[in-house]
């Protein structure tokens, strides 16, 4: 249903959590925060074997991503209850569970940490590939869960294409594109960075996952906030895998070990 006074369609605000949804909030900070620990112990491990912060930046620079949350949800029609749901902040009306940064921390923190280690090391174009399509399959299984516990933790509304259970799957690779394009640029990058520059590493996530959601969203965006026929609907959650493919495409092309495009070393500094 569409509001007929802002054309949009209206959150679900009178949604609450149920006991059982408080519980499965509690296990999933308690899961995401032992993700969170071993990936600190790696990053704190490399930073005294290499001499360089870069993977402790990129954990905390996926906590600082849930910054984005309120935009992307508002543009996607997801809704964090307010009722039963303790708030970390709020913006445009958007409240932030506490459950969310932990999450955030775990997803784009340390499954970030992840890519950019395995893409600086050198990784093939079938490898790169895997390192997008598993952390898709990753963030349906864990939100099929999150939205199937009694009531869900949030909600998705609105006219959601590719719905095929809970879960709206054209979110995956718009959460995904974004923490997968911060780690191709940080690989390219991340060698000219000395000094205060580093303290730019935390918010490459955040920026890039600003504009890589934005741009795959688009498609979904267009046909949620109306009421298109089926066919369009589902043809724009089918645009969001398109557009977040090319950019996969791409990156392979710009750093994969067996790419004749590779242009690490045309990014490589002199002095190297």
């Amino acid at each position: 249903m569409i509001d007929s006074r802002f054309r949009v369609a209206p959150p679900p605000v009178d949604m609450a959590l149920s006991p059982l949804d408080v519980t499965v909030s509690y296990w999933l900070m308690g899961i995401c925060t032992v993700f969170v620990l071993i990936a600190l112990a790696f990053a704190l491990r490399e930073w005294q074997r290499c001499k360089s912060p870069v993977l402790l930046l990129l954990v905390i620079g996926g906590g600082i991503t849930n910054l984005a949350e309120p935009f992307v949800d508002l543009v996607g029609a997801c809704w964090h209850p307010i009722i039963n749901n303790p708030t970390l902040f709020e913006h445009m009306d958007r409240p932030m569970p506490v459950w969310l940064v932990f999450a955030y921390f775990a997803y784009f923190g340390a499954l970030m940490m992840c890519l950019y280690h395995a893409f600086s090391k050198g990784t093939s174009t079938k490898a790169m590939w895997l390192w997008f399509i598993i952390p898709i399959i990753a963030d349906v299984i864990l939100e099929e869960s999150l939205l199937g516990a009694s009531n869900g933790l949030y909600a998705y509304y609105g006219n959601q294409p590719l719905r095929f259970n809970v879960f709206p799957a054209w979110w995956a690779p718009a959460n995904t594109a974004g923490i997968y394009m911060s780690a191709v640029l940080m690989t390219l990058f991340v060698p000219h960075l000395r000094g205060w520059k580093l303290a730019l590493v935390p918010f490459s996530t955040l920026l890039c996952y600003a504009a890589a959601s934005g741009v795959v969203s688009f498609p979904a965006a267009v046909v949620i906030n109306s009421e298109f026929p089926n066919w369009a609907t589902q043809l724009g959650g089918v645009g969001c895998f398109v557009i977040a493919a090319l950019i996969v495409k791409g990156c392979t092309l710009l750093i994969a070990s067996d790419s004749p495009f590779n242009v690490r070393k045309a990014f490589a500094p002199r002095s190297a």
